[in-house]
Formats: C-alpha cells, sequence, structure tokens
C-alpha cells in the first residue's frame, strides 16, 4: 500500500486544507505538513526501485476498477521500476522546495496550496500507472490546478499564461488518447493478443514479439497507421517536454508563474513529457521509434541550438532560465534517438538532473524578484559583494546548467553526447558535432548572467539588498545536495534506473 499513499497523501492533504477553519498560518502549516509526508514517502518508493531487475516492477498493485466486459477492464494498475521510482523520487525532492517558498503566497492560501496539493497527486499518478487509461486521467488531473496556479497567481499577463498552457496541453491530450483508443480497439480484435488491452504492461510486452508490431493484426493498413499513431503521441508528449515548434507556451507560463509553480513546472512537468515517451511511445511502437531516430535527433538538435540563441537574446532573468530550459531538455531528444547505453543513459539523467537544476535557477530568480521587483538583467550588478550567499549558490547553479565538470549538469550531456556520436541513424555523428554549438551559446548567455548579476560595480538600486534568508536557503538546499553529490558522484543515480535501460535497449535496439 505504500506507493498507493504516496501517490494520495497529497490527496487527503488537500482536503484537510479545504476543511481547514483556521487562518493563514495554519492552512500554510497543514499543507506544508502533507508536502513533507508525501516527499518521505516518496523517498521510501524510490529506496525500493535499487536492485530490480531488468522490465521488474515493485510495489505492483492490480485491481479491477471499471469492469464493463472481458474486453473493457479498466484497472487501478500501479507499480514503478527504476525510471518511475526515480522521477516520483524528484517529485517530492521538489515539492518540498516548492512548498517552502509557497509560504510567501498570502493570496487566497487555502486555493493555492488546495491546487498545489492535487497538481501533485496527478504527477504521483502519472509516473506510477500501469494502466494507459489511469494514466490518462492521472495526465488530465495536472491540467487544472497548474491552470488556476497561473492564472489566478501568476503575473500581470497570467490568464494568457494560463489559456495558453491549457490550449497547447488539451491538444497534446487529444491526440493522447485518440492513440490509447487505437491501440486498444486494435488489440481486443487480434487474436494473438492476450493481455489486458489497456495494460502498460502486457502491450509492451506483445510488442517484443507482436509480428508486424502492436497493430500487425491491420496488415496494411496497421503498416500505414502506425507510424501517425506513433507521431500522434510523439506530439502529445513533445507538448509537454516541450519540444520545438511547440515549446511557445513554455516561456509565457514561465514568466507569468508564481516562482514556486515555475520550480514544479521546470522540474517535474517537462519530465512528463520525456517519462511518456519512455513509458508508452517508443515501447510500443518500437520499428517506428527505430526509423524515426534521425528526425528525433533532428528535433533534439534544434531544441538545444534554437533555445540557447534565443535564450542569449534575453533580458528577462526568468525567461532566459526558461529557454534554457528548452535548449537542456533538447539533450533529452538527443540521447533518445542514439538508441545506445551511453545515450540512453545521459538522457534519463539529464532528465533527473535538469530538474534539480532548473528548480535551484527558478529559485535563484524568485530570491533577486522579492528584493526588486524585477527580473532585468541590465538592472542589477555586483550582487555577489553585497549578497556572498545567494552569489555563491547563484554561481554554482548557473555553471552547473551550463555543465561544468564536477556538478551534476556535466554527467547527462557527456553521455548524451558519447551516445549519440555513436548512433545508428545516419547523420548521427553531424548532429552530434552540431549540437556542440549549444554548448558553447550556453556559456554565453550563463557567463554574461552572471556578468550582469553579480559581477562588477554594486548597482546603487541594490544597496539596500539583504543577503538570502533562512527560509530561502532552506528552499534551495534539497537542490543543492543532489547537484554537488551527483556531480562528483552519479553512480547511484545511474544504478537505479540501469535496468530500465537495459530492458528498452533491448527491445528497440536489439
Amino acid at each position: 500500500m505504500l506507493l498507493t499513499f504516496t501517490i494520495f497523501a497529497p490527496l487527503v492533504g488537500m482536503i484537510a486544507v479545504l476543511l481547514s477553519k483556521g487562518d493563514a498560518k495554519q492552512i500554510r502549516g497543514i499543507g506544508m505538513t502533507f508536502t513533507l509526508i508525501t516527499a518521505v514517502l516518496c523517498t521510501l518508493v524510490a529506496a525500493q526501485c535499487f536492485g530490480l531487475g531488468q522490465d521488474e516492477y515493485t510495489l505492483v498493485k492490480d485491481y479491477s476498477w471499471i469492469h464493463v466486459s472481458s474486453d473493457l477492464d479498466i484497472r487501478y494498475h500501479i507499480g514503478v521500476d527504476g525510471l518511475s521510482g526515480m522521477l516520483i523520487f524528484l517529485t517530492g525532492l521538489l515539492a518540498v522546495c516548492a512548498g517552502i517558498a509557497s509560504l510567501r503566497i498570502d493570496q487566497n492560501v487555502k486555493g493555492y496550496w488546495a491546487m498545489f496539493l492535487l497538481l501533485h497527486v496527478g504527477v504521483l499518478g502519472t509516473f506510477a500507472s500501469l494502466d494507459m487509461f489511469l494514466f490518462y486521467v492521472f495526465w488530465e488531473i495536472m491540467l487544472l490546478p497548474m491552470y488556476f496556479l497561473i492564472g489566478i497567481w501568476g503575473g500581470p499577463r497570467r490568464m494568457y499564461a494560463a489559456i495558453k498552457f491549457f490550449l497547447y496541453t488539451l491538444a497534446g491530450s487529444i491526440l493522447l488518447l485518440a492513440g490509447i483508443l487505437v491501440v486498444y480497439f486494435t488489440l481486443t480484435s487480434d487474436g494473438n493478443f492476450t493481455g489486458n488491452a489497456l495494460s502498460i504492461v502486457d502491450i509492451t510486452n506483445y510488442a517484443k514479439t507482436a509480428p508486424g508490431g502492436i497493430l500487425g493484426s491491420l496488415g496494411a493498413m496497421g503498416a500505414t497507421l502506425a507510424p501517425w499513431i506513433f507521431a500522434g503521441m510523439f506530439i502529445a508528449f513533445a507538448v509537454k517536454v516541450p519540444v520545438f515548434p511547440f515549446h511557445t507556451w513554455l516561456p509565457d507560463a514561465h514568466v507569468e508563474a508564481p516562482t514556486p509553480i515555475s520550480v514544479i513546472l521546470a522540474g517535474i512537468l517537462l519530465k512528463l513529457g520525456a517519462y511518456g515517451m519512455l513509458r508508452i511511445n517508443f515501447p510500443f511502437f518500437p520499428g517506428v521509434f527505430e526509423n524515426a531516430a534521425f528526425w528525433i535527433g533532428l528535433l533534439g538538435l534544434i531544441n538545444i541550438v534554437y533555445g540557447a540563441f534565443v535564450a542569449m537574446a534575453q533580458t528577462d532573468f526568468k525567461k532566459m532560465i526558461a529557454y534554457s530550459s528548452v535548449s537542456h531538455m533538447g539533450f533529452v531528444l538527443l540521447g533518445f534517438a542514439a538508441m545506445t547505453s551511453e545515450g540512453m543513459t545521459g538522457a534519463i539523467m539529464q532528465i533527473f538532473n535538469h530538474g534539480t537544476i532548473s528548480g535551484l535557477l527558478f529559485l535563484m530568480v524568485g530570491v533577486v524578484y522579492e528584493r526588486a521587483h524585477h527580473r532585468d538583467l541590465n538592472r542589477f550588478g555586483g550582487l555577489m559583494w553585497k549578497m556572498p550567499v545567494f552569489g555563491t549558490i547563484a554561481s554554482m547553479a548557473m555553471f552547473a546548467s551550463l555543465g561544468l565538470p564536477s556538478l551534476s549538469g556535466f554527467w547527462g550531456e557527456m553521455f548524451t553526447f558519447l551516445g549519440s556520436y555513436k548512433g545508428g541513424y545516419d547523420g548521427a555523428k553531424v548532429i552530434t558535432l552540431l549540437a556542440l554549438i549549444g554548448l558553447v551559446l550556453t556559456a554565453v548567455y550563463y557567463l554574461r548572467a552572471i556578468q550582469k548579476v553579480l559581477l562588477g560595480k554594486l548597482n546603487p538600486a541594490c544597496e539596500n539588498f539583504a543577503d538570502i534568508s533562512k527560509t530561502e536557503l532552506w528552499s534551495m538546499l534539497p537542490l543543492i545536495v543532489p547537484t554537488i553529490v551527483f556531480g562528483v558522484w552519479p553512480g547511484p543515480l545511474i544504478d537505479i534506473f540501469a535496468p530500465f535501460v537495459n530492458g528498452i535497449l533491448a527491445q528497440i535496439a536489439p
């Protein structure tokens, strides 16, 4: 029951918040208490994932939820492997950091904490789901709380950003649902398939041996349809990553969202798209994925270089980091496309490490915004001398993001490049070498930010800025530790998801 408690602990917290008749302080206390409880449970779940074998799940629960017929049996089927366990741990970690940062929220505190906790139910449920319909339900649960968190507690253009986020995500969800339905109806009419047509595990296992793929029973029609279903599901997940050209909602959402929601958005929600690709998109259609590797690698290259160029042009600190996320998630696609152990390992490391580093960067921007009430890079200067603790942490976060050795951001990029250069698709070496441009551009915009914000003469407008407070430091500390530890010793992180990498590579690149 540990996994079920982990998923629904935030829901109990949400109910407790809504029923509370206390003041804002008490509501914050309830919300933070359940956030901490959830984080502890997430850590316990992740600890169960060490030592799992290839294609092995733990903490599995499988109950009939909605039984209509022998063909339509929607099940509460949950479980975790190294990949989902790692991301559940990341969710708990970032929830604590965002929760501490949320203690500053003073507008409609009850509504904020209710939506904050509900968002985590959707995220945790998505990572744990092994039934496609259950996956889709939790995927949709995330949509409304994020819409309200941006639309009510965001900046001046919050409604525009919230509606744009909602429409992009909803369009992706429709494509995902269409793909699920096609797969379901095909498998229920396939005499060779004996499992549950909504089970992610059963479909993945069938895809390993199914003649002509999971749509093979449709014959020539299935061969024609499979790439389109793959593309539709890929776009649904690509919107969340986000992949060019479906990325335009992200900078607006980040700029308008309150700081703790930017932490969740960059640290967790972007990872859901990559997770969906790994859990559903690629395993269901391994042949199509292999044929599409060049295009996925090309999209990764565009993300890396385009995102870096646009980040370099920004003067808004938060928007610069938002576009840096577009660039850094391109490395994930580049690693996927390689279909090598090094590339897939680098991509998954990038997923985790970008979550901690980007969360730290957005908290850092929140600190200066609280004092300056603006994010204009040209209106700071010399903060290292006025705010030495903040300056040290900010420098570390930006150096980690640009991939400095001994910090966690280095390993994901290094393994991705090593694996991508060995990629089996035509043009892999050229794409990999061109992606190196992104590393140079990333160094340019981060070093420029360090120069403009932290170094040089102290701007008189910043004369009264106080250094980072204890509360702000506590919100960053859980992210500082893994950024340093996994930069020096990435082994434990790799160990937890290595069996998943071996399993998916055995399927898509046998």
